[in-house]
């Protein structure tokens, strides 16, 4: 049986993926300093990050406010063959066996391979049905290989948009890991995972790095 780490987080760099609203984030090297010394200015939402649920309720927790045995958990990788803009149901999730109460669920769309693409704000989505499914069995948190498990942009017909899936999940602190990569190495196994992000103080969300490997 394969046991070996797998990297699921991008690296941080100047082509990390985004959302096309959120500024570049920008590199220096410190000129004046006695050793090399570099100043990263980058949006909490850019990359892979997990987002807290003060990211949409003003007195939600903030990610520093987690203990780390919330981010070492087992959890599934389901896989799911979508079409753009398409809503994902229960049924489109192919999981190895159900995610437990505490556990992570990581769903694959190969989405990862369409960030130099426009199509890729052309995710594939969770219904909210799968949203609530998923707060009923109080999970710890999900991640998406995509900008967003909320419905894209182009389609949304209500304004302001409610964000039902971020809502549901968020309210029922279920925490959200978004722009994870390389899925397909464990896609459609039971995982080990862990997702470690930096605790900035009072922050909606944080940079992330996450690895996972086949239990």
């Amino acid at each position: 049986m394969e046991t070996e780490w797998k990297e699921i987080s991008h690296p941080i760099d100047r082509n990390v993926p985004k959302m096309p609203f959120l500024p570049e984030p920008e590199f220096r090297v410190i000129e004046d300093a006695s050793l090399r010394a570099t100043e990263i200015r980058i949006v909490t939402h850019v990359g892979t990050h997990l987002e807290a649920p003060i990211h949409l309720f003003d007195d939600g927790a903030s990610i520093d406010e987690y203990p780390l045995d919330r981010w070492i958990t087992d959890g599934v990788v389901a896989t799911v063959d979508a079409e753009p803009l398409q809503e994902l149901t229960l049924e489109d999730l192919n999981m190895p066996q159900e995610p437990e109460k505490g556990e992570a669920l990581l769903v694959r769309t190969g989405w990862e391979d369409r960030i130099s693409d426009d199509s890729y704000f052309e995710q594939p989505y969770l219904s909210e049905d799968v949203a609530n499914w998923i707060a009923d069995r109080e999970l710890s948190w999900i991640g998406v290989d995509s900008p967003s498990p909320e419905m894209p942009n182009s389609i949304r017909e209500r304004d302001p948009f409610p964000f039902p899936v971020h809502s549901t999940l968020l309210e029922n602190d279920v925490l959200i890991a978004e722009h994870l990569t390389n899925l397909s190495s464990i896609a459609g196994k039971a995982v080990e995972v862990i997702a470690l992000p930096l605790p900035y103080v009072d922050s909606d969300a944080a940079h992330a790095r996450i690895a996972a490997r086949p239990k």
